[in-house]
């Protein structure tokens, strides 16, 4: 049995119409040369929140996102 293929984190961003596709290939040519993480370009770059981030790997990960600051107060 072959597990489905997972849907890229870029992918998920340019379907949520929350990055182009032009962004998407100038944050991979930008990871290319610095090694960093996408989802960090994508927030370094200003095209998304980290949430949106957390959103969309829950989402290709399909598992839900659960808040923890909802069930504790930062004191």
């Amino acid at each position: 049995m072959t597990r489905p293929e997972k849907i890229r984190l870029g992918e998920i961003l340019v379907q949520q119409n929350l990055i182009s596709v032009d962004d998407l290939k100038k944050s991979l040519e930008q990871q290319k040369f610095t090694g960093h993480k996408l989802g960090r370009i994508f927030v370094d770059n200003g095209y998304v929140t980290e949430t949106q981030i957390y959103e969309a790997l829950a989402r290709q990960l399909e598992i839900p996102l659960i808040d923890v600051q909802q069930y504790y107060s930062i004191i």
